[in-house]
């Protein structure tokens, strides 16, 4: 049985869309796994057993499919101060904002080919 001193999170299943400020780097794997060390199950989808949703910076879609399941989404400070208080805290705190704009573009950057002759 899990202590809920040393797994605060125990019970919740979570999903992290987590990327840099730039949508280049994706930092899902290294927030699973502080949730992880607090007791929480990551999910690598997005469904219906899904009791959280961590986002930054993540797939539009991501942020869609959250609100249709209404499932609460929080930002990334909630995993960090849950930490810090070894504490399942109160999502509410650390509810994403609703005029927070996504960063991630909805289309990819085309790069031009370049042909050099000879």
């Amino acid at each position: 049985m899990l202590d809920s001193k040393t797994s605060p999170l125990a019970g919740c299943t979570v999903f992290v869309d987590v990327r840099s400020n730039d949508g280049k780097a994706n930092y899902t794997q290294s927030v699973c796994e502080q949730l992880e060390i607090l007791g929480a199950a990551t999910s690598h989808g997005l469904d219906e057993k899904c009791t959280q949703v961590v986002f930054k910076n993540g797939k539009q879609n991501t942020l869609i499919r959250a609100k249709r399941l209404e499932v609460p989404i929080v930002n990334v400070l909630w995993v960090e101060k849950c930490r810090e208080t070894n504490s399942h805290c109160e999502e509410s705190h650390f509810f994403l904002a609703e005029d927070d704009p996504p960063t991630t573009p909805l289309m990819i950057k085309k790069f031009r080919v370049c042909y050099f002759y000879e």
